[in-house]
């Protein structure tokens, strides 16, 4: 199975100093089962159908000003994909 993430950050919030972000996880041969995003901090899990090509995430409560790498974690006991480096929204 092959998984790609693709990034789209949101604004930063001023008075948190938090923003979010929110993409698509994109697979091939993908098995049923849940896939877990997370920057170290924060998580979230997924469901994934058998077949998916496709599937909207969004991970919030990030701290601005500080890099970030977000990386799905095992498939159904899959290694995780690469690592997607990201830098946060400027203020």
């Amino acid at each position: 199975m092959n998984v790609a993430l693709s990034v789209t950050p949101g604004l930063c919030q001023s008075a948190t100093n938090q923003y979010s972000i929110s993409g698509m996880l994109s697979l091939t041969n993908a098995v049923a089962g849940t896939a877990t995003l997370t920057d170290g901090v924060n998580t979230t899990t997924l469901s994934v159908s058998a077949g998916a090509t496709s599937v909207p995430y969004s991970l919030s409560g990030l701290i601005s000003g500080t890099g970030h790498t977000r990386s799905p974690s095992a498939i159904r006991g899959r290694p995780p994909a690469p690592l997607i480096p990201h830098r946060p929204p400027v203020q």
